[in-house]
């Protein structure tokens, strides 16, 4: 009689799509951020070029100082990475906030709506890029309709032309709570449906003007991210944002903390004779220090180890990739990650 052969059961190996790496310059420190790039090109899949903000009249004017130097688009180009152009509604002058009326003014008529989407045809044809990433920041919620069928516009148009659209979101934890106002106007949902990639800002938890905490939290991205799947964005159009930078708040006179870059912190280290700390709930680096003037201060900043944390959220949720603003002064071990 035949005995009966158990065999083992094969091990199923499940394949997950390595993240897209995305990477923001901007004008005011593009050389700095230029050696980050091309030290790292391997790396990255897409650059963000900070260079152009949107007009009153609907048409896409570059910042005074922005540099548009088409060498970066042709290197990047050689080493087969895509470039954007990242379009904003903060104009260029002196203490500018977020600009809503010259959004809202431009969106709400088809003719000069047309307009826009024409001229932001126009320029990514001139110099070569690949698509667009429009960053338009606190628009009021009485814009909704009027954003989503801009979006949607623009996108088809785009496509025409074969080109890319990314839509900057701001980051939300369900709808229309409390504090989230700055992202009222946006659809998620319906912003998925026309556009390539949804660029959600993974940072702002705490900021310049909050009180001190991690700039992102884990336990916070996850928040925005269940959010994302509730409303049913697909996963392999998200975007995760990661900040590379760090806060110090001065907790004795109050006011505003001071943004600091790595090399700022660890000079902060050094001269402070500290040691940086870790906070295990917020996956986030911090330290506390006493100035000469016998103020107190609480410092939250991104390294390695905390990037690390929050690539593993975007992986764990099986996302398409992520972007860092910004290249230029970030911790150089962070790279390491990816090599």
């Amino acid at each position: 009689m035949w005995s009966r052969v158990r065999f083992p059961t094969p091990t199923v190996t499940i394949y997950q799509k390595p993240l897209l790496v995305k990477g923001s310059i901007p004008y005011w420190d593009q050389e700095k951020a230029l050696v980050s790039f091309k030290e790292n090109i391997g790396i990255f899949n897409y650059v963000n070029l900070f260079w152009y903000y949107l007009s009153p009249n609907g048409d896409v004017n570059k910042y005074e100082y922005a540099n548009e130097d088409s060498s970066i688009i042709e290197f990047a180009h050689q080493n087969n990475v895509k470039v954007n152009a990242v379009i904003t509604n903060l104009p260029e002058y002196y203490g500018a906030t977020w600009d809503s009326k010259r959004v809202e003014d431009v969106i709400s008529e088809p003719e000069t709506r047309k307009t826009h989407i024409t001229n932001i045809v126009a320029k990514l044809n001139e110099l070569g890029f690949d698509g667009v990433i429009i960053d338009y920041e606190s628009v009021y919620a009485s814009s909704k309709e009027n954003f989503s069928i801009f979006i949607r516009e623009l996108y088809v148009e785009l496509h025409s032309n074969r080109k890319e659209l990314a839509v900057v979101l701001h980051p939300k934890t369900g709808e229309r709570v409390k504090g989230e106002e700055n992202g009222w106007f946006q659809d998620w949902k319906v912003l998925a449906e026309y556009s390539d990639q949804l660029q959600i800002m993974g940072y702002g938890e705490h900021w310049d003007n909050s009180s001190p905490g991690p700039i992102t939290s884990v336990p916070w991205l996850e928040r925005i991210l269940n959010y994302a799947k509730s409303v049913d964005v697909p996963e392999e159009k998200i975007i995760l944002g990661i900040p590379l930078y760090g806060y110090d708040w001065d907790t004795t006179s109050g006011g505003d903390a001071t943004d600091l870059t790595y090399q700022d912190v660890e000079k902060l280290l050094l001269d402070f004779n500290m040691q940086d700390q870790w906070d295990d709930k917020s996956q986030s680096a911090y330290f506390n220090y006493t100035d000469k003037n016998n103020h107190k201060h609480e410092v939250w900043f991104e390294s390695q180890r905390s990037v690390k944390a929050k690539v593993n959220i975007a992986k764990s949720y099986k996302l398409l990739g992520i972007t860092f603003w910004r290249l230029g002064e970030e911790d150089p071990k962070v790279w390491n990650l990816f090599k």
